[in-house]
């Protein structure tokens, strides 16, 4: 099985919020923080993960090395939303592109699912 997720607003709440978009656009060595719903693309429903569960992402850089941050719980009683925040410094050299994550499920290694959202980061060119 291979995940999806909606980007949704930032402030989301429990059964409070709204799908946003197909990407989430990011100022480089900006603060970024971004919330999404996770989904099981083929039974087109949420996917809530155990409480044990990581949700980690990874990020491409523009010198061709990666970095991962781990996200968050928005509601421990909806784990399907998380929310993901990211630094100046991790942002600097971030690009744009697929959004590829993972979640440890029981949070020891032992089972892994991975997730894409295509194209779900777009970068601004700010030298324009």
């Amino acid at each position: 099985m291979i995940l999806s997720a909606n980007i949704i607003n930032h402030d989301a709440l429990l059964n409070n919020f709204s799908i946003q978009g197909p990407s989430i656009s990011f100022f480089p060595a900006s603060t970024v923080n971004f919330s999404l719903q996770l989904m099981d693309p083929i039974k087109n429903i949420r996917y809530v993960p155990p409480s044990t569960a990581a949700i980690t992402f990874t990020f491409n850089n523009s010198d061709f090395t990666t970095f991962t941050q781990t996200s968050t719980f928005i509601d421990i009683g909806d784990r399907s939303l998380i929310n993901i925040n990211l630094t100046p410094t991790q942002t600097a050299l971030m690009v744009g592109g697929n959004l590829l994550f993972t979640v440890d499920v029981l949070g020891d290694g032992t089972q892994i699912i991975n997730g894409l959202i295509y194209n779900g980061l777009s970068y601004v060119d700010t030298s324009i």
